[in-house]
């Protein structure tokens, strides 16, 4: 089995890179998926947080990685949303196109551990492969019970739940803060007309 830590590294970057590459809005304002510079900086960003990943991507590997960032956002809201078998069916199709071939390999002196594209495919399709079995595997856990989208308005961010309480509502401390100012705003408007 791998290490717990490389899973939650991967469905950390899944998330990222769905956040990054998905939602129509972000933090209150209009998003769009990032292209050149920014979506390599997008990408790079999203992978650092898998422990000890190593990546040199060309251009159509950075392509490759938004457009799997940008499905697996959509599953991933649809599932934060409560349907959960309209985004398994969405999974499904991504698993079909990255055609996911597990084997064991070894770099070096690591340990043995599962890759799941086939060998030889660049480190598009690679990446590609292993965040989408990520979020398949976290489909298969309770923390699918976890798996948010932010209640802030103007905000489609996803997000794992990963407060003891399962209490969190927003993706950043600045969609809390926003959501609070504006209902301060909304209750003092409303009090000073009523006076």
């Amino acid at each position: 089995m791998d290490e717990p830590g490389h899973f939650g590294g991967l469905v950390a970057a899944a998330i990222d890179l769905a956040n990054a590459a998905g939602p129509e809005s972000a933090w209150g304002r209009p998003h769009r998926a990032p292209t050149g510079k920014p979506a390599q900086k997008a990408v790079g960003n999203a992978l650092a947080l898998i422990p000890a990943s190593q990546h040199a991507l060309a251009p159509a590997d950075v392509e490759q990685l938004l457009s799997t960032g940008q499905h697996l956002w959509r599953a991933m809201f649809i599932a934060a949303a409560g349907d959960l078998p309209a985004a398994a069916g969405l999974v499904n199709e991504m698993l079909s196109k990255v055609s996911t071939q597990p084997h064991l390999t070894q770099h070096g002196t690591q340990p043995w551990h599962l890759h799941f594209a086939p060998p030889g495919s660049g480190p598009g399709r690679e990446w590609s492969a292993e965040l989408v079995v990520a979020v398949a595997s976290l489909f298969g856990t309770r923390m699918t019970d976890r798996l948010r989208s932010c209640a802030a308005h103007q905000c489609d961010r996803v997000l794992v739940d990963e407060t003891r309480n399962h209490t969190q509502r927003y993706c950043s401390v600045s969609c809390q803060n926003r959501t609070k100012v504006a209902a301060f705003r909304a209750r003092t408007g409303h009090a000073a007309s009523n006076e």
